[in-house]
């Protein structure tokens, strides 16, 4: 009987033994997928004392794991300076339910910010009393730096777009069928030699800021700038099916900007200035060119080329907006469009029909609005 009952006894030891070094294997693998993963993660008691910090959360935070320990989540996360946060562990603590922000720029002090995306979920036992918290943190900072310098040259919801295809961001290009804008300052030489360079950059400047707010208006893409020239194009990365509308509208919105732009120099003392437009619907490779390590997106194909030819060519027209006839015949009915004859282009065996907008309204941008 006595063997029988070490027997047993011994059985109950062995089983805890295994069932202790389950529950030791468990809290290892847990604690190691913790500090690999990239996602930052806190804990807390019921409390709001923190009691983990990964790895992860460390980086972002900029925080020792020791100095925050202990600490109440509202002296770590800087109450003062960081309301919003606190206030939404507050209402987890409140309504036991989880809370979310997305791109909530966090301070890490007075001088120093993050942006990221924050759950806060309560933990439960069972029984369903509270065990603590968990804050689980999305660090985005880059994300967002990356799109603030994409909204510089395609709208927002391109740029969305754009980074949700990572593929788009690789060396390479494709074919695609796409409008295109040239935009240029007339007698730009001239004006560069009469005036100092400080009052050239500053021209720029405020004329570029005027254009561009048109172009990404009408959803186009800023492609590059080439001296006092804008080029943009409708219809890449991200397609629309009335593209030559909405570049033809661009334009018209171009020159009426000039206006305005002119009524500002002249009330200046500054001179006014013209400027041509061409757009050319057709063919070209949209991708990024370059290498691994610098790149652009930029277009290239014959309607690259015509579209700055016609740019050239309207210096010879009253009307200042040109474009060849694959433009005509999509835009036609929705804006007052002329045939100008044919003309010789550079880099074209045969003659190219050229048509415009004549619209007195944008028409005549260079003279002095008095």
């Amino acid at each position: 009987e006595l063997l029988s009952a070490f027997a047993v006894q011994a059985s109950i030891a062995i089983k805890n033994a295994s069932l202790f070094e389950q529950v030791i294997n468990i809290k290892n693998y847990n604690e190691s997928i913790l500090n690999s993963i990239a996602t930052g993660v806190v804990t807390a008691d019921a409390q709001l004392r923190i009691t983990t910090v990964n790895p992860a959360a460390q980086r972002i935070f900029h925080l020792a794991a020791e100095n925050a320990v202990g600490k109440l989540t509202s002296e770590v996360f800087l109450s003062d300076i960081n309301q919003q946060l606190n206030q939404l562990i507050d209402l987890t603590v409140k309504t036991g339910q989880p809370q979310t922000t997305y791109e909530y720029k966090h301070q890490l002090s007075k001088d120093q910010a993050i942006n990221i995306n924050v759950n806060i979920l309560p933990l439960k036992s069972q029984s369903n009393n509270s065990l603590g918290y968990v804050i689980v943190v999305q660090d985005i900072t880059q994300q967002q730096k990356l799109m603030s310098t994409l909204c510089r040259y395609v709208t927002r919801e391109v740029a969305e777009q754009v980074l949700q295809d990572q593929g788009s961001l690789g060396l390479g290009g494709t074919r695609k069928k796409v409008t295109i804008l040239f935009s240029d300052i007339r007698d730009f030489t001239t004006l560069s030699e009469k005036y100092p360079a400080e009052e050239i950059v500053s021209l720029l400047n405020d004329y570029f800021s005027s254009m561009i707010g048109s172009i990404f208006k009408y959803q186009g893409t800023l492609d590059k700038f080439i001296g006092d020239a804008v080029m943009a194009v409708f219809g890449t990365p991200i397609a629309h099916p009335d593209d030559p509308i909405r570049a033809v509208q661009t334009a018209i919105d171009m020159r009426r900007e000039l206006w305005a732009f002119n009524e500002r120099r002249v009330s200046q003392g500054k001179p006014a200035i013209e400027t041509g437009i061409g757009l050319c619907d057709g063919e070209v490779v949209s991708g990024n060119i370059g290498s691994e390590q610098r790149m652009d997106y930029t277009v290239i194909g014959d309607a690259v080329n015509l579209a700055s030819r016609l740019e050239g060519l309207s210096k010879n027209f009253p009307a200042k907006i040109l474009f060849n006839e694959d433009v005509y015949d999509l835009v036609k009915d929705q804006f007052p469009c002329v045939e100008l004859g044919e003309e010789k282009v550079k880099g074209k065996k045969e003659h190219v029909k050229i048509f415009g907008i004549l619209d007195k309204d944008i028409m005549y941008c260079s003279i002095t609005p008095h």
